[in-house]
């Protein structure tokens, strides 16, 4: 016969999905467990009013990064104690393979930009069309390609078309595998206001892609300037100025690429962590 999950006791319970959800209420209160461990995906943390009051059934309290830690630490001071980061976990080899899957992208001769991620507002995308419009000023050629779907395309799409970016700028919509996008590549650029952690940038990262990110804490977590990829100030003059340097300078986008061959992502110390709360 089938166990009552409401009658059993379970080692531990994770609540992985948070955002305020039924799921943190229900798993707080209905599931017996002898931990129990929620998560916090983003710096942005007005949702979490909606279930601070389950936030004591809870041992422990995830973070996705340092600053979604920190930002936790500060409106919830009291619950300092339960909080740590534990970085997003993927699987690379699921995503080195699949990068492998379709060896048809629709690329054009020049230089060729990805950005995979919802079109909305966090991600950027304003500001990486300003940007885009900035480098076609400077007679640089390129293509950028928005990977991704979202509430504000059309509007993305309208601002596309004022800057008459049809050519540099074409969004691919939402691609259930946009790996082989990001590993044939020449740059891959996450522009985003903010984040929890960027799972894109772990991806790119494990694809070996040079990339620049906007400089964000989540962001610049991962991505040292110089070192394994680059960082830029969130503005579009700041962005494009980053990427024309390494138009010009593909001996820097191979010197971040050596890097990351020569320094794999590690998630054992993470996996650690469940074993140990």
């Amino acid at each position: 016969c089938v166990t009552n999950v409401f009658e059993k006791t379970y080692d531990i319970a994770i609540d992985f999905y948070g955002y305020g959800s039924f799921v943190t209420a229900f798993l707080a209160t209905k599931i017996q467990a002898k931990k129990k461990a929620t998560w916090l995906h983003d710096e942005k943390l007005y949702w979490l009013k909606s279930v601070q009051k389950y936030l004591c059934k809870y041992d422990k309290v995830y973070g996705v990064s340092q600053a979604v830690v920190d930002a936790f630490c500060r409106e919830y001071p009291h619950y300092k104690d339960k909080a740590t980061v534990f970085y997003n976990v993927i699987d690379i080899e699921e995503i080195k393979r699949k990068s492998e899957q379709d060896k048809v992208v629709p690329f054009k001769d020049g230089f060729n930009i990805v950005t995979v991620g919802r079109l909305t507002e966090q991600k950027g995308y304003d500001i990486a069309i300003k940007a885009a419009s900035i480098l076609k000023k400077r007679k640089i050629n390129f293509v950028w390609y928005a990977i991704g779907g979202g509430r504000d395309e059309e509007k993305l799409k309208k601002l596309v078309a004022t800057y008459n970016l049809e050519e540099q700028f074409v969004f691919l919509g939402r691609k259930d595998n946009p790996y082989p996008y990001m590993k044939n590549c020449d740059l891959y650029v996450q522009p985003s206001r903010h984040e929890g952690y960027g799972l894109t940038i772990v991806e790119a990262r494990v694809l070996g892609l040079p990339i620049v990110v906007s400089n964000i804490r989540p962001l610049a977590e991962q991505i040292q300037d110089g070192v394994n990829g680059y960082v830029a100030e969130l503005s579009a003059e700041a962005i494009a100025d980053k990427i024309e340097y390494l138009y010009n300078n593909p001996s820097q986008m191979k010197k971040a690429i050596e890097h990351l061959k020569e320094h794999p992502i590690d998630f054992s110390a993470e996996l650690q962590k469940l074993e140990t709360i």
